[in-house]
């Protein structure tokens, strides 16, 4: 089986992935420990076969620093990939952080996880049968992530909008087109 049908057997799955963070500064919790991520999706993979691993390089084209989601299927050697431009920061706290944070939302992405905060309509941990509606879109929140990464240059609006995932609603779309 290649390696984008196991991981679309997985994404129907529609893995939850609980809220275990504390944020001590806006008093929330979040969901997205790449630990918590990995612990959930780890049985998922193990039965389809496949490992995950990131990669850090430098683009010999733009010399700027890559870091890349690899996803291996081990019974055909195949593989996909996601790959994100890191933004130049001599802050390693603010670059260790953003690292973390692409990790997460790569993990995410790739696997259509569902997190907490993404939960516009508290269906995420409810059984499946009694889930009746898919919110439409990302949140107003991702979408400015969103926004802020493109003007970043941390990403293209062409690679946003081709991401797996996460649906952009008709107008969410025409917000990034438009950048």
């Amino acid at each position: 089986m290649e390696v984008e049908k196991k991981i679309g057997i997985i994404q129907s799955k529609m893995i939850a992935i609980k809220e275990t963070g504390k944020n001590p500064f806006l008093k929330n919790t979040y969901s997205l420990y790449v630990q918590d991520i990995m612990t959930a999706l780890q049985p998922h993979l193990t039965e389809h076969n496949l490992t995950v691993h990131f990669k850090g390089f430098v683009c010999e084209h733009s010399f700027k620093q890559h870091l890349m989601l690899v996803v291996t299927d081990n019974d055909s050697s195949t593989y996909v990939n996601s790959e994100w431009v890191i933004p130049d920061n001599t802050d390693v706290q603010k670059l260790g952080s953003y690292i973390t944070y692409l990790k997460r939302y790569s993990l995410v992405a790739m696997f259509n996880l569902l997190v907490g905060h993404d939960d516009n309509d508290g269906q995420v941990f409810k059984s499946k049968a009694t889930v009746t509606k898919k919110s439409e879109g990302v949140t107003d929140e991702q979408l400015q992530e969103a926004i802020s990464m493109i003007k970043s240059g941390s990403i293209t609006k062409e690679t946003l909008l081709t991401l797996k995932g996460h649906k952009l609603s008709d107008s969410q779309r025409k917000k990034i087109e438009s950048l």
